[in-house]
């Protein structure tokens, strides 16, 4: 479910509103563990400027 979650988030980080909704459900489905490691992946992955919206 990780890997999918990560290949999600790819395909729609153009998209910054659609890139906070998928951050959220993606969170919803994983395990705590897959939580950490999902996290961490997408603040190294991406602009922090579409980062920092996520907790807007």
């Amino acid at each position: 479910m990780l890997e999918y979650c990560k290949m999600i988030m790819h395909k729609i980080s153009f998209n910054a509103y659609l890139f906070r909704k998928e951050y959220w459900k993606s969170l919803a489905r994983l395990s705590q563990q897959e939580k950490n490691n999902f996290r961490m992946w997408v603040y190294r992955t991406f602009n922090p400027a579409l980062v920092s919206l996520l907790y807007v």
